[in-house]
């Protein structure tokens, strides 16, 4: 299949990553760096991937991202969806100080639960909301069969609070739709060489995909 993005580095580009790849990088920054280095110098995905233990697919896509965006668009992390910080710049300061400070008598360290108390008394933050688990009915889930589950509940239980599905629930589970979606179109036949390439994979299916419809009348439906 002819190539739709093609790398064409810069003598000053080349440099650069000939540079980067002598200095201290992750094994999946080194990948990014061959891969450029490689498609310019006119290799195929295939022989690049083969070589370097990862899919045709990541190739592709570093060279699609250097195309689009640019050279240290393509050797780094696209930054990950997740929800703003809770703290502003001044309650950060005072987590770091009281972490940095003595310790509560009777205690080796700040524990997250000793600085949230801290934070409240101080009148940093008015409270520490609860965390709400949804999860399955799995018995590594539930205290009475996990002791790693007991645990965690013993120690945070003030502040988590989990609910539990019905024991086969798929229509209040949705979820399950999207891993079993995954399933197919990244783990189904194939079996990944490393975790790095797992990882190139799954994050690449997760980026072309915003919604799931859900078929169910406890749902309201969403968009593909």
């Amino acid at each position: 299949m002819r190539k739709k993005h093609f790398v064409s580095l810069t003598v000053g580009q080349r440099a650069k990553l000939e540079a980067r790849f002598a200095g201290p990088l992750t094994l999946r920054q080194r990948n990014r760096v061959q891969i450029l280095l490689r498609a310019d110098a006119g290799e195929t995905d295939a022989d690049i991937a083969d070589d370097l233990g990862i899919t045709p697919h990541t190739a592709a896509n570093v060279r699609k991202r250097f195309a689009a965006d640019g050279l240290e668009a393509a050797l780094t992390e696209k930054p990950r969806s997740g929800g703003p910080s809770k703290l502003d710049g001044k309650a950060e300061a005072v987590v770091v100080a009281l972490a940095c400070s003595p310790t509560p008598e009777g205690r080796t360290t700040w524990t997250a639960k000793l600085l949230a108390s801290k934070l409240v008394e101080l009148h940093v933050v008015a409270a520490v909301s609860e965390v709400h688990v949804i999860c399955d009915s799995a018995g590594t889930h539930k205290p009475d069969k996990s002791k790693a589950v007991e645990t965690y509940l013993a120690r945070w239980g003030r502040r988590v609070v989990v609910h539990y599905l019905p024991k086969y629930a798929p229509d209040t589970n949705p979820v399950e739709r999207v891993w079993w979606r995954l399933h197919e179109a990244v783990t189904r036949n194939h079996r990944c060489q490393s975790m790095d390439e797992l990882l190139d994979l799954t994050f690449d299916w997760f980026e072309t995909r915003t919604h799931f419809r859900v078929h169910s009348s406890m749902y309201s439906e969403t968009p593909e």
